[in-house]
Formats: structure tokens, sequence, C-alpha cells
């Protein structure tokens, strides 16, 4: 039987449960050495992929498979690909500097007529979708020279990316389902080069679908990095502006990277994510929760006095308003504004201890239960919205440990544990299967789903 050897070991014991109702139950729990980078979650097969770091843990190194009975695979050895091939028009692009990024006024070199040279791979990087139908990896050659590689799960060869400009890549966007790839090429703003900014979108087939040069005109530069992208490639969102008048607006392209329209709301603007259909922005007043369209309509949810967080599921059927101090919601006449945003929703308010119990006090009479700061729990909300997890570290017998609890909408606790150790992530995968996630970079991956 041929050996892994980056598995030390699996089917190891967790910490004991405190707490463990028979709805769910331990599938796999398993060690990685070197440590993981990036999971996502199961796909159409029923695995998920994850990547694995080099020996070294400087770089990512493979590519490997999970099923849900945590047997592994390797899908792709990452290290085994150590030359690339420029074609002779564009080794003016590797070429030029050793740094990545071209001396301001540099001009270029003429190779129309040389040919291709093989040029080392210097370093990786790599993007998974979260679905876990297809991953991007970049393979470095010197100067601004890349090549992107874009896979299936199965490691098979969907299509080839390039770079036309010297800029360097800077990031790579893909849409939760694999149909859409959006790759950033700019240069770094604190360089001295001649800056430049080159955004390309591409869908599952290869086919290029935007070609945006913004040039040397920073304010017409997208923040693509802080920018979010709809589950299925639809369209995506970032602020504009990396100049003077930095991330003034937003814009808005459609799914084949069309531009539909460029607005401003605030001073500045900070895209936090996508919460049911809508873009939760950050800016202006404080006091509320700024919500906007895929028309650019702006909805607004009061914050001021209340202590919640909003949370919606995938299809904004159910808003949860996670409360970290009690206060009256029937007359805080939150419930409608949420409903006006989401029309539909069902809004459930979760005012349990483990959210708004200040830190230290005893919610029961049994010491481990007492939670820590409201500011110190996070919480995690299924896709369905039909489950959330309630997940805290703390100092405990001169150590750190992290109770994790999962409730359904009812607010039903479901299941606890106790782990003696800091830096566990959950991350559900369905309605009640979920991951946790030990560490970054990750050591141990433990998969929990109802029996």
């Amino acid at each position: 039987m041929r050996k892994i050897f980056f598995i030390l070991a699996a089917l190891v014991v967790l910490a004991h449960p405190a707490f463990a109702a028979p709805s769910v139950r331990q599938r796999f729990n398993l060690s990685f050495s070197p440590p993981l980078i990036a999971v996502s979650r199961f796909n159409s097969k029923g695995e998920l992929l994850a990547v694995q770091l080099s020996p070294k843990g400087d770089q990512p190194s493979r590519i490997i498979a999970v099923s849900r009975r945590g047997g592994l695979k390797l899908v792709e050895d990452l290290a085994a690909r150590k030359t690339l091939t420029v074609p002779g028009q564009r080794l003016w692009i590797a070429h030029t500097g050793r740094t990545g990024v071209a001396k301001a006024g540099q001009p270029k070199a003429d190779t129309s007529a040389a040919r291709s040279e093989e040029l080392p791979v210097i370093r990786r990087q790599v993007w998974l979708a979260r679905s876990g139908e297809c991953y991007a990896v970049a393979y470095f050659a010197s100067g601004g020279w890349y090549e992107l590689r874009y896979m299936d799960k199965d490691g098979k060869l969907l299509f080839i990316a390039a770079p036309k400009d010297n800029y360097g890549l800077a990031s790579v966007i893909i849409s939760d389902d694999g149909s859409r790839v959006l790759i950033d090429d700019e240069t770094p703003l604190y360089s001295m080069a001649k800056p430049g900014q080159r955004l390309y979108l591409y869908d599952i087939n290869g086919k290029l679908l935007m070609d945006r040069d913004a040039g040397e005109n920073l304010d017409g530069w997208l923040d693509a990095q802080d920018g979010f992208m709809a589950h299925d490639g639809s369209c995506f969102i970032a602020p504009m502006g990396m100049g003077k008048r930095q991330c003034s607006s937003i814009v808005m392209l459609d799914g084949n990277g069309k531009q539909l329209w460029d607005k401003s709301y605030f001073p500045r603007h900070i895209i936090e994510g996508d919460s049911g259909g809508l873009f939760r922005v950050r800016g202006g007043n404080l006091s509320f929760i700024n919500l906007i369209d895929r028309q650019g309509g702006l909805k607004t949810i009061e914050r001021k006095g209340y202590g919640f967080e909003l949370m919606l599921s995938k299809d904004a059927k159910k808003a949860y308003m996670m409360m970290f101090k009690p206060f009256d919601v029937k007359n805080s006449g939150l419930t409608g504004q949420i409903k006006a945003a989401f029309p539909g929703a069902d809004v459930i308010a979760v005012n349990l201890p483990e959210l708004a119990a200040p830190a230290g006090s005893p919610a029961s009479s049994d010491p481990r239960s007492a939670p820590a700061s409201a500011s110190d729990v996070k919480v995690a909300l299924s896709p369905d919205g039909k489950s959330f997890i309630c997940y805290a570290s703390r100092a405990a017998m001169g150590m750190q440990e992290t109770v994790v609890k999962l409730f359904g909408e009812d607010q039903a606790l479901l299941w606890k544990k106790y782990f003696f150790q800091a830096g566990i992530v959950p991350k559900f995968t369905g309605s009640r299967d979920f991951l946790l996630k030990f560490g970054y970079p990750i050591k141990r991956l433990a998969y929990f789903s109802p029996n």
C-alpha cells in the first residue's frame, strides 16, 4: 500500500465531550503534517478539496481530496511543475526587472522575433472555489510573468491564463460555484514602478469575458481584493478609487464583466460581505447597517442603541438577530426594518446566555459554563439557516479552552464540546454538517454530521 507522507495520524480521539446529543456524530478526525492552508466545502463527488503546504511550510505543495469518511487521495502534486514556457512575444514581461514590476519609464524590450523560453518556477499560489468544484494555481517565474492554471475537482486542466503586462499578479477571485474567475494584475502601490491595473474575467471554459485596463489612473482602479462575487458568478461588486479618492464609489459588474453602475453613498466605502443577496457596506454613520442591492439601491437597518449582529441564510429566508445584550425586540421596530430589506424573511431573535452574559458570570452551577465576554463569542450560521454554532476561547485551568455549541433554529442546544485548545473555527458544509478546523495553518480537521 502506498504511504502518503503528509498524514501523521488519522482517527485520533478529540477532547472529551461535556455534552453530546445523539443528533450529531463525528465522521472523521484527521491530523496533517505539513498542515493545510485552505479547505473547500464538499463538492458534487462528496469530497472536499484542501491545499497542503510544502515540508518547509513556505508555499502550497499539494491539492488533496478528503471524502466524507476521511478517505484521502492526491489530486495534484504542485511541486512537480518546475518550469514555465514563456512565448517569445511576452518574454519582455519576464525579463523586465527581477522584482515583478518595471522601473518607471523603462521601455519594453523588443522580443517580437524571439523564441519561447523555459524559465524556472520560483513560487506558487492557490485559490479554491468554495464549492470544491474547481481551483486555480498560479506558477510564478521571473519579472511579472506567471501562468495561471484553472483546474476542475479531479485535477483536469480547464484553461491557462497569462498576463499581457508586467504589473504582477495581485489576487484571484473565484465564484463559489467555480463558473467565473477574476484575475487582478496590478503594481504594488508602495513600489517605485509605473502604476497600472488590468482585470481579466474568464468563464469556466477559459472564454475571456472582460479585459479592463485602468492603466495609470489610480482613481479608476477597482479594489478587487476587497470586492465580492456572487455565489453563481452573476455579478461582482467592489470599491473604486485607489488614488487620492480612496474607495470613493462602488462599482457593480455583471457576470460578463459589463459595468452596470458606479455610485457613491459615503466619503469612503468598505464592502463587508454578502448578506442574503444584498451587499453589506461600511461607511458614513456607524449607527446603521448599510445594504446595497444589485440595482444600487441603499437599504438601512438601525443599529444605534442595540447590541446585535444580523446574519442571513443563503436564500435570505431566515434573518437572525444575534443579540449581544437584551432589548425589547417587539418595540424596537427592527423586525419591520429587516423585513423591509428582506421581504418574506422569517426574523429570529436569538437571546442566549452564550451571547449576552458578561465575562465571568456563571450561567449555571457548572463553572465551565461561564461564558466568555460577548466580544469573544463568534457565531457561524448554516447556509439554510436551520442551525448555528456559537464558539469562544478562554483561559481555563492554566490553558486555553474552546467551547463549541450547536443550536437549532428554535435555539435548542443540540450538541456541545470542550477542547483544550484555542484557534478552533467551525465551518458549515450543510444544514447540520460542519467541519472543525484546528489552528492556522490547519493541523487538524474534524467532520461532524447528523446520525
